[in-house]
C-alpha cells in the first residue's frame, strides 16, 4: 500500500505545476525508491490525465461545432428568379404554345427542375418537365403542344421551380380558339415591277432595271463618256472638247501626257502602291492626279487610292469598278445616291 503522506505530497507538487519528471527527482533525491515513487505517482496521475483529457475532448468538440456554423450556417442559398414571357397570345387546339423562360441566379451555378403545366379551370390539361444548369442567366425557349381536344376559351400556363430547398413561380394567361375549317385565301403576290424611272441624271452611266437586275435600279459606267472629267482613248478635241481641249495642249507642249501618266502610275503601283500613290500627288494638274490615282487604285486593287481623287464623278467611277469585280465595300463611298443604290443593289444579288 502506498504511503498516504507521498500521495499528499505528490498531489500538492501537481497542483503547484510541477511536471511528473520534477517530482520524480525530488521524490529519488529525499531518498525514496523507485517502486514506492511509481505508486504514488501512479496512484495520483492518471485520475488527473484522465480529466484534462476529457476537457480537451470537450473542448474540441465545441471548437469543430463553432466552425460547422460559421462555414456553413451563414451561407444562405441564393434565390433564383423565374420569368416567363409567350410568344403568342392565342392559340388553336392542337397547335404548340412557344414561351421563353429566363432565370437569373445571383449565386454559384446550381440544377434547378422545373414543371410547365397548361391549366384550365384548376384542371392540369398538359404538363412539360425540364432541368437546367444555371449560372448567372439563362434563357431558354419551350414549346408545348396543346391537346386537340382542348375546348376554346382562357387558359393558364404556370412554371414552377425547384432547387436545393428552395421553389419559385411564374405564370401567364393565354387563350385557346377553335381550329379554323374550310380552306384559308391565299393572298395574291404583287409582280415585281421596276420604280417609274431609274434615271440618275448622269449620261455616263447607263441605267437598267429588269429581271436581271431583281427589278432594282442598276447603274453601269459607260467608257468613253464625255462629261466624266477625262479625255479617254475615242475622244479627241474634236468630239470631246470640253475634255480633250487641255488634254490636247499638253499633248502639243513638250510635258508627260497624260497617257504616260497612266503608263508611269501603273508602273509605279505594280512595285508599290504607295510610290505609285506619291507619284500622283506630285503632279501639278487635277485631272492628271485623278487619272493617276484611278491607275494605281486599278493596279494595287486597292480601293483606297480612289479615296484622293478630286472629281467626285472620277471618284464614284473608280469605287463603281471596284464594285462591278464584287468588291461591295466601297458602297457608302459613292457619292451619287444613284450610283451607290445600284451598288448596293448588286450587293444583294450577289
Amino acid at each position: 500500500m502506498v504511503d498516504e503522506r507521498l500521495l499528499n505530497y505528490v498531489r500538492q507538487q501537481l497542483q503547484a505545476g510541477y511536471s511528473i519528471g520534477a517530482i520524480r527527482a525530488a521524490l529519488a533525491n529525499y531518498g525514496y525508491d523507485q517502486k514506492s515513487i511509481n505508486g504514488a505517482v501512479k496512484a495520483v496521475s492518471p485520475k488527473k490525465t484522465g480529466v484534462l483529457i476529457l476537457i480537451a475532448a470537450l473542448a474540441a468538440v465545441i471548437i469543430i461545432i463553432v466552425l460547422f456554423f460559421i462555414i456553413f450556417g451563414g451561407k444562405e442559398e441564393a434565390a433564383i428568379t423565374v420569368k416567363t414571357t409567350p410568344l403568342m397570345t392565342s392559340i388553336e387546339a392542337g397547335n404548340a404554345l412557344t414561351f421563353n423562360i429566363v432565370l437569373e441566379n445571383p449565386g454559384s451555378s446550381i440544377s434547378v427542375n422545373a414543371v410547365n403545366q397548361i391549366i384550365r379551370n384548376g384542371k392540369v390539361v398538359s404538363e412539360k418537365k425540364d432541368s437546367f444548369d444555371v449560372q448567372a442567366r439563362l434563357q431558354k425557349t419551350v414549346v408545348m403542344p396543346v391537346p386537340s381536344d382542348a375546348e376554346p376559351g382562357s387558359y393558364s400556363l404556370q412554371t414552377s421551380i425547384t432547387y436545393g430547398t428552395k421553389t419559385g413561380k411564374t405564370s401567364f394567361d393565354f387563350d385557346v380558339i377553335g381550329k379554323k375549317t374550310g380552306v384559308p385565301e391565299v393572298p395574291g403576290v404583287p409582280e415585281a415591277q421596276c420604280p417609274s424611272s431609274c434615271d440618275d441624271s448622269n449620261k455616263c452611266t447607263k441605267d437598267i432595271c429588269d429581271k436581271s437586275t431583281g427589278f432594282e435600279c442598276a447603274y453601269f459606267e459607260l467608257t468613253p463618256c464625255c462629261g466624266n472629267g477625262i479625255c479617254e482613248s475615242g475622244e479627241n478635241n474634236a468630239n470631246c472638247p470640253e475634255e480633250c481641249k487641255a488634254a490636247a495642249a499638253e499633248v502639243a507642249a513638250p510635258k508627260v501626257g497624260l497617257n504616260e501618266v497612266i503608263a508611269n502610275a501603273k508602273r509605279y503601283a505594280e512595285e508599290n502602291a504607295e510610290s505609285g500613290a506619291d507619284y500622283c500627288r506630285s503632279l501639278e494638274k487635277d485631272h492628271y492626279k485623278d487619272s493617276c490615282f484611278n491607275a494605281v487604285a486599278d493596279t494595287s486593287k486597292k480601293n483606297i487610292y480612289c479615296d484622293p481623287i478630286l472629281s467626285e464623278t472620277s471618284r464614284d467611277n473608280c469605287y463603281t469598278n471596284f464594285a462591278l469585280d464584287g468588291d461591295y465595300t466601297v458602297c457608302e463611298k459613292i457619292s451619287n445616291k444613284y450610283l451607290k443604290q445600284s451598288c448596293i443593289s448588286l450587293s444583294q444579288v450577289g
